[in-house]
């Protein structure tokens, strides 16, 4: 989600350290499919296919935490139950948990 969205930040993210032990050299296929679509202006395959509602939204926004990504697509899901969280840059201890649901179409 993040990778569509900001797509420069994710290319230098992948350029930025090539001795980090964590990300390959390279990021892999799926990765640049999701940023070429992005660019294209397609909705990525993998979104459509891994996001039904805002809870799975959330459960992946959470891995990856993008304030430009909320912003965008926040609305999708009838924006936002509560703002008060929301900080640059993100504070992890102030995000609502794991498992909950942030977005009015879940029910706040």
């Amino acid at each position: 989600v993040a990778h569509l969205m900001v797509p420069h930040a994710w290319l230098t993210y992948w350029r930025s350290d090539p001795g980090c032990e964590r990300r390959a050299d390279e990021p892999p296929v799926e990765d640049e499919r999701v940023v070429l679509d992005g660019l294209a202006g397609r909705v990525p395959r993998w979104y459509t296919e891994n996001i039904k509602n805002s809870e799975d939204f959330w459960a992946v926004w959470r891995r990856a935490p993008s304030l430009p990504v909320l912003a965008n697509l926040a609305p999708e899901f009838g924006g936002l139950c509560s703002d008060e969280w929301i900080t640059d840059p993100i504070e992890q201890d102030k995000l609502p948990p794991a498992g909950s649901n942030p977005f009015r179409d879940g029910g706040c």
